[in-house]
Formats: C-alpha cells, structure tokens, sequence
C-alpha cells in the first residue's frame, strides 16, 4: 500500500482478520484505542492489529509512504466506520 503525503485511512477494521503492517520507509503513524494511543513506524517495524481492532493508518510527512500489509484469511475485508466506535459505513471484500 502507498500511503500519499499528509493523508490518513478512514477508520477501519479488517472484521475477523489479523493484520501485519511491515514499514519499508518511515512516516507512518498507526492510531488505534479509540484514536487515543498511536505507534509511529520506522523503516524496517512491524506491527500487529488484531482482528476487529479499529485502527486508522496516517502518514503526517511530505513523502510517499510504501507499506506492505499482510493478512489472515484468503480474502480481504476491510469496515470503514464513522469515527471511533462508529458504524460501519462501507464493507469492501476482494
């Protein structure tokens, strides 16, 4: 996934499936606990979301932010929501 400059996911989860997020270059802030609590990623982290976390990916820096997302499961899901704690607003499967 490339994440532009100064953008942000909605909020999200992915339903039912672990996520593992590999940084392959900084900048990018994962946010997550009802947007309260945030890990900011270096080149070369991991990080593990687990199913049915919400989570928004933030990329606060003025370059191009390459991610390499793994999950769970042989199809992806993916919840936005309307905030934190929110309904979800779109189901995307594929």
């Amino acid at each position: 996934m490339t994440s532009l400059p100064n953008t942000s996911s909605p909020v999200h989860t992915h339903g039912e499936l672990d996520t593992i997020i590999y940084a392959t270059n900084s900048g990018c802030t994962v946010v997550f606990q009802d947007g309260k609590e945030s890990i900011t990623l270096e080149e070369g982290d991991f990080v593990f979301i687990p199913a049915y976390c919400e989570h928004q990916e933030v990329n606060n820096s003025d370059n191009e932010v390459k991610l390499i997302i793994t999950r769970s499961g042989s199809e992806a899901v993916t919840e936005h929501k309307d905030g934190w704690g929110g309904k979800v607003t779109e189901r995307l499967i594929g």
